[in-house]
């Protein structure tokens, strides 16, 4: 129809058309379609609170403890809710708490949210530290990905993982050695710009709430009653 109009518009001198004719024929031309989507009406990332409430939505299905690609030598213990794929990092044979805390949260309806925290004094476990005690690195961080089944297996994941990374869409809060700088500012990379999640992190960030030493707790007692 746009190229019809355009041809009319150039087959006939200015003068032989009426302006308004040509202002309605302009309008048609620059009438927006109906398929394109605007920044406005994609959907808001996956905030840190989601995470905590899909981690503790129905009772963890253990399927498995592997090494996850990027995690060095220390495996991971995955768990299925009902509603994400719960990786605990850093999952030790001896069930120990690791001196640092790295878990994910892969949700059913799309996007990793990420948790990390590292402390100076060791001694103390991370499930057992408050945030006004975060000392080193604190990160909370959201790649943006697809929607998955709920019936991934362990290969599924690893492989979702490699595919999806931060650097390719996701935003973060937290930086190495500045866990007690609460002027940080959430950014974010590969082009997203989200900014209400920008401000939830920064909130949750400042004081992740009781909720977060709940779900710690939790998830190190799930830990050390699977059987592996």
């Amino acid at each position: 129809m746009k190229i019809i109009l355009i041809a009319l518009l150039t087959s006939l001198p200015l003068w032989a058309q009426s302006p308004k004719k040509i202002i309605e024929q302009l309008d048609e031309i620059n009438k927006p379609s109906s398929n394109v989507i605007c920044a406005e009406d994609s959907k808001e990332l996956y905030d840190p609170s989601e995470a905590l409430k899909d981690i503790n939505s129905g009772k963890l299905t253990f399927l498995g403890r592997s090494l996850f690609p990027g995690n060095d030598k220390n495996l991971t213990c995955v768990y299925k809710s009902d509603t994400a794929y719960i990786l605990y990092n850093n999952c030790l044979s001896s069930k120990k708490e690791c001196v640092a805390t790295d878990i994910e949260v892969i949700s059913f309806n799309g996007d990793i949210a990420s948790f990390y925290v590292q402390n100076a004094n060791a001694t103390i476990p991370v499930s057992k530290t408050l945030r006004s005690d975060y000392s080193m690195t604190w990160r909370v961080s959201v790649t943006a990905t697809p929607s998955v089944s709920n019936k991934l297996t362990i290969e599924d994941l690893k492989k979702f993982k490699e595919k999806h990374d931060a650097v390719s869409g996701g935003c973060s809060i937290g930086s190495t050695f500045k866990a007690a700088d609460l002027s940080s500012k959430a950014f974010c990379l590969g082009g997203v710009k989200n900014p209400t999640w920008n401000s939830a992190a920064e909130q949750f960030w400042k004081e992740p709430g009781e909720e977060w030493y709940k779900t710690q707790n939790y998830l190190r007692k799930v830990v050390v009653e699977t059987k592996f």
